[in-house]
């Protein structure tokens, strides 16, 4: 279950480094022409610069410079490990380690950055909230690793039915969110049937063949709402979509092969 913002590729990445690799050369080219007219020393140890080396892509520097007579001495350390690190953790941190989807931190984010927006003229925002139903009696029945298995494939299976733009995100235990805008009441709940229908589809766990199902509620916001109560009503509308049983969960053994 992933929004397309959250996760962005390796394309994406390099793109974003390519245009950071040519602001920061124009820019050094500024601090190198300083160090000439000022004579001061250019230290950048703690502001790495990208660059694109042929046949090894964008690796990362610390650069320094200092005037010599009437030019200029350079040295470069390549950092490209602890950046490429920093970035990492950076991604980590709004991750969630078991699904790969955004986690709760990443969606408060989210939710605030998208109804603080400038709406266009009858634009929405819909929040989902979602539920795993029968979470507890898998792991009961067939053990918590088979458990998180069911999580991994059920965050999986809704990447075709959301839209480019909608963000998704595990908020904790069965529980994850779906956070679409410009979007209305009808193609909310429209939306939410395609989530219900890409997930409820036969799963094999630990032998047994079982079908998963997600309860949702749907809440509309508008821009300028306030976020938390927006995910609130989301939740509560959830808890009045639960049906009794649904907790229980479908399984069957899977016929020997």
């Amino acid at each position: 279950m992933r929004g397309h913002p959250a996760q962005p590729g390796r394309a994406a990445r390099d793109d974003a480094a390519h245009s950071a690799s040519r602001h920061a050369s124009s820019g050094l080219l500024d601090a190198y022409i300083g160090v000439v007219e000022n004579g001061e020393p250019l230290v950048l140890d703690d502001f790495p610069y990208p660059s694109e080396i042929t046949g090894q892509g964008i690796r990362w520097s610390d650069n320094r410079a200092v005037k010599v007579e009437d030019g200029l001495s350079f040295t470069w350390r390549d950092v490209s490990d602890r950046v490429e690190t920093r970035h990492r953790l950076a991604r980590q941190a709004l991750q969630d380690p078991l699904t790969g989807l955004p986690n709760r931190q990443r969606l408060d984010d989210a939710l605030v950055e998208t109804l603080g927006r400038t709406p266009r003229t009858g634009d929405h925002v819909a929040v989902l909230y979602c539920a795993l139903d029968g979470l507890k009696t898998y792991n009961d029945l067939l053990g918590h690793e088979a458990g998180d298995h069911v999580l991994r494939a059920v965050a999986d299976r809704p990447s075709g039915a959301i839209r480019a733009g909608d963000l998704v995100a595990r908020i904790g235990g069965d529980e994850f969110a779906v956070v679409a805008s410009a979007i209305h009441d009808a193609a909310a709940a429209d939306l939410a049937a395609k989530i219900v229908h890409a997930v409820t589809r036969p799963l094999v766990v630990a032998g047994e063949q079982i079908l998963p199902t997600l309860s949702i509620g749907v809440a509309m916001a508008d821009h300028g709402h306030d976020p938390t109560d927006a995910l609130r009503r989301a939740d509560l509308a959830l808890y009045r979509e639960k049906k009794p049983g649904r907790e229980a969960g479908e399984r069957r053994k899977t016929p020997p092969t």
